[in-house]
């Protein structure tokens, strides 16, 4: 998990926001199951972001997990109709540019309810979080340690190379 979050955060701090912000959406799902494992799979998702991250990233309180489901599924399923529960039409990450004339939270865009979130603070409050639960769990924690490297080694063929995980 740890390497996970190094790669994450090479792609952040490089301003590869996309592969950044779709590894991140996944931690609360993988964090949750550890800290919450009795709880249903989305309820557990919810509730560690919630907690963790908080409702910063929501137009409501109690949305901020519920919120992050729908911002994956979404990306994943290019379901948009996903965000109307919420208040808003669509989500749009905007990256810092310059002095930011940008701000997050919901705006008429084209006469469309828009939520905008600046993307690196995004990504960063969901690895801020990760790091300091997987610090409080330890790293000799079983769900941690044994958690699948995505570090990929390098394997010869007779092709070329590949990387296998």
């Amino acid at each position: 998990m740890h390497d996970l979050i190094d790669e994450i955060v090479a792609c952040h701090n490089s301003g590869i926001y996309a592969p950044a912000l779709i590894a991140a959406l996944g931690i609360p799902e993988t964090l949750g199951a550890i800290a919450f494992p009795d709880l249903p799979r989305d309820e557990a998702h919810d509730r560690w972001y919630d907690e963790r991250v908080g409702v910063r990233h929501g137009p409501a309180p109690g949305a901020g997990g519920a919120l992050l489901r729908a911002i994956r599924q979404s990306l994943l399923h290019a379901d948009p109709a996903r965000f109307l529960p919420f208040g808003f039409a669509r989500v749009a990450f905007y990256e810092p540019v310059g002095t930011d004339s940008l701000h997050d939270g919901v705006a008429d865009i084209g006469g469309e309810a828009v939520l905008q979130l600046r993307i690196d603070t995004f990504i960063n409050d969901i690895i801020n979080a990760a790091r300091t639960h997987m610090d409080e769990l330890g790293a000799d924690h079983p769900a941690i340690a044994g958690l699948l490297s995505p570090r990929l080694e390098p394997f010869a063929i007779p092709a070329g190379n590949a990387r296998l995980l």
